[in-house]
């Protein structure tokens, strides 16, 4: 039961509490491991994109089952220490009530090598009494040993018809008007954006104001004002729902573009894309694919 101030919160208030509730394309896997959660094995739940539904699910399970849990944010304690200090204590302890313990690793592809090692034995010692739930971006990132002792659920694209039904339902309750098939597929498929953004909206924001200044944006582009798409970029612009943006941008208008300019674009894209979920200086990255756009355009 939410309480007075999380139900202020709309990405609180809207959280799924229930296997119903949520959107994704596996439930009735999920359905079946709690209908029999002796067997429950231990998942990745992963998405490129963040806000599709992975930690709710991990809870949704937890409490579903009543089993005893720690979660845990690998993106903090990514090392060795960890695992030792915490994982492996909490896997070896008894349960309290006879079933299978959980341990949720958020962000699991922060781990490093030589955790995930550890991690790939405790998986093993301690099967009988204890299941993982690996939420990540980057399953890459997993070692192969890992991924072979999971079940994988991907979230990268929740059905985009339920996932405008539920928006709805949001905006109807808050009385939001607006062209929802455009709001969606803006967000698309980041769902914790779209209910926060709507948050927003309902308290006066308007939401198309990230496209007008992604229209400024292409407009400096063509313009070549690399001083002001340097001082953009380093004041917190969203990159990538602005590729995002662009892509589209370039599809609806590939034919006035041409196709081989579009081409060069579009792969341009690709790059920064490709290094957004890399340790690396995403802005400088796509200040330098700017700048070969531009030549382009």
């Amino acid at each position: 039961m939410k309480t007075e101030l999380q139900d202020l919160i709309f990405t609180e208030r809207y959280r799924p509490d229930c296997l119903d509730d949520i959107i994704f394309a596996n439930k009735d896997t999920i359905d079946n491991y709690l209908k029999n959660p002796k067997l429950i094995p231990s998942f990745i739940f992963e998405s490129k994109s963040p806000g599709t539904g992975k930690s709710s699910l991990a809870k949704i399970i937890v409490n579903s089952l009543g089993c005893d849990s720690k979660k845990i944010n690998a993106s903090d304690d990514r090392g060795i220490d960890a695992i030792r200090e915490q994982v492996i204590l909490f896997a070896q302890a008894l349960s309290t009530n006879g079933l299978k313990r959980c341990i949720i690793l958020e962000e699991s592809d922060s781990l490093t090598t030589i955790a995930q090692n550890a991690l790939r034995d405790t998986m093993e010692t301690f099967s009988d009494n204890v299941f993982f739930i690996f939420t990540c971006n980057d399953i890459s990132k997993i070692i192969a040993p890992i991924q072979s002792r999971c079940v994988t659920i991907n979230f990268q694209s929740p059905n985009i018809y339920q996932v405008k039904i539920y928006i709805s339902k949001i905006w109807g309750e808050n009385k939001i008007g607006g062209d929802i098939d455009k709001f969606v597929e803006y967000y698309y498929p980041d769902i914790r954006s779209m209910v926060s953004a709507s948050q927003e909206i309902s308290m006066g924001k308007p939401w198309n104001l990230k496209h007008v200044k992604f229209e400024e944006f292409l407009e400096s582009i063509k313009q070549k004002d690399f001083n002001k798409i340097k001082a953009e970029v380093f004041d917190g612009f969203d990159i990538k729902k602005f590729v995002k943006w662009f892509f589209n941008y370039i599809f609806d208008n590939y034919t006035t573009i041409g196709f081989d300019k579009a081409t060069k674009i579009v792969n341009l894209l690709a790059d920064i894309e490709k290094h957004s979920n890399l340790n690396v200086n995403l802005e400088i990255i796509f200040i330098a694919n700017i700048m070969e756009i531009s030549k382009v355009l």
